[in-house]
């Protein structure tokens, strides 16, 4: 069972969700806290102003101590019985001393407190405030007395449940219109993507070459690399294409040579040996260039002076009596997204012709020109002759290299035609020989 919804879009709606639930469950908590905590004071100063308002209506009784009027009463409610509100005056001993017509039931429990001290508190069901005053009578003895009001919570209550369901009604209101705004914005937010989706499956249909078009900063490295294997891919496919007709049409002479020896009754195995052999470098010729991985934007990048090292020691072995000397500019931490197969072709191509042709020195410059890869190799030898650019024609067969100068040119321009590059053919101004100049996108 998939508890993580695998849509992306559905992954969003469901972040949203869940923070719009928390976010407004915790604003909707503090509101109603606060709400609570305002009203309560309010309440706890009208119970104040009523028992400042009682003492105003207290007098002297006749026969000594104080009494409060009925008919001066501050509230109409303190006169009806089981009103919500109740007044008591007690002494210092507890007993009552006065009590509001309203007040049926026995006085709470207050304890004694010092003079000028108002007491609150929250009851179940009531609100109960308490004032200690100390009355000088005609007598000039002072008396304790204790002022209690008695307040039902049922008004508090019902104005608490009045504002919860009118703060439930805008929280809905808000989280709906915040939903429905969110929803909005990641559908724009999202609609790049599925552009780009849609124009992805119309390239694997085929009704188009690549994914174009403009896309935010963030997709459009992602436009390119899908558009880089797509093209990849494709140039896959024609290499082995190519390679097909190729090996099927340089084997056509050695297996007219075979047929022939066949048809005239010849034995010589030296001459069917050689027409194997032919075969057998031709299939491994054309093989090799079906291999080549050309480029690929999420390749690995390789770096470079490791793999030319191990290259240009090899040849200094197949070169030792000549002992050439090479000249290396290359930045140490330079490095490639490149296939390392194809580099290593690339690289002993090229440096393999290089110390065959020279007389002593061979240089080789690697250097980036922007988002391409600049390598330069020059050697002291006789140079390139006129028909050079022959040689990078596509077209030239295993069967049929010119020998001498140029010898692999045909396969290092495949390598560089796969990588979007270019090879131009020169005269070294420094060292007088032959200059290759090879640029690649890589």
């Amino acid at each position: 069972m998939r508890l993580i919804p695998n849509a992306l879009r559905t992954r969003m709606v469901v972040s949203v969700l869940l923070v719009l639930a928390i976010f407004l469950s915790a604003a909707g908590i503090g509101q109603e806290r606060a709400f609570r905590a305002a009203a309560l004071s309010a309440e706890q100063d009208k119970l104040r102003g009523l028992v400042f308002a009682l003492l105003g209506a207290t007098e002297p009784a006749p026969r000594g101590g104080v009494v409060i009027a009925d008919f001066d009463l501050p509230d109409s409610r303190l006169t009806q019985p089981e009103s919500g509100l109740a007044a008591w005056l007690l002494n210092r001993d507890g007993n009552i001393v006065w009590r509001s017509p309203s007040a049926l039931q026995a006085p709470p429990e207050v304890r004694v407190g010092d003079v000028g001290e108002f007491r609150f508190r929250e009851g179940e069901q009531h609100f109960i405030t308490s004032y200690h005053v100390r009355w000088l009578g005609v007598d000039a003895e002072a008396q304790h007395y204790r002022l209690v009001v008695e307040a039902s919570k049922q008004p508090f209550n019902q104005q608490l449940r009045a504002y919860r369901r009118q703060l439930l009604g805008w929280l809905v209101a808000a989280a709906t219109g915040l939903l429905i705004t969110l929803v909005g914005t990641l559908s724009w937010l999202i609609m790049p993507v599925r552009r780009m989706e849609r124009e992805l499956r119309a390239v694997e249909r085929g009704d188009a070459t690549e994914i174009g078009g403009r896309y935010p900063d963030e997709l459009q490295p992602l436009a390119g690399a899908l558009n880089a294997m797509v093209q990849s891919e494709r140039n896959q496919q024609a290499r082995y294409r190519n390679a097909l007709g190729d090996l099927a049409h340089s084997l056509k002479t050695p297996l007219a040579v075979l047929d022939g020896m066949l048809r005239e009754g010849s034995d010589d195995p030296q001459k069917m040996r050689e027409q194997v052999d032919r075969m057998r470098q031709i299939t491994d010729h054309q093989l090799a260039r079906a291999s080549h991985a050309g480029r690929r934007t999420l390749a690995e990048a390789i770096t470079l002076t490791p793999l030319i090292d191990k290259i240009t020691n090899s040849l200094s072995k197949v070169y030792r009596d000549k002992d050439p000397a090479i000249d290396r500019s290359i930045d140490p931490a330079l490095r490639v997204r490149a296939d390392e197969g194809d580099l290593y072709e690339l690289f002993g191509n090229l440096l393999d012709n290089a110390y065959k042709w020279c007389k002593k020195k061979v240089l080789l410059t690697v250097e980036r020109e922007g988002k391409a890869l600049l390598i330069v190799i020059e050697d002291d030898g006789p140079g390139f002759p006129d028909n050079a650019e022959a040689l990078l024609r596509r077209g030239s067969r295993a069967d049929e290299q010119i020998p001498g100068q140029g010898i692999g040119l045909a396969s290092v321009n495949d390598l560089v035609g796969l990588y979007e590059g270019t090879i131009t053919i020169d005269q070294s101004r420094g060292l007088g020989g032959a200059r290759l100049a090879v640029r690649l996108h890589a």
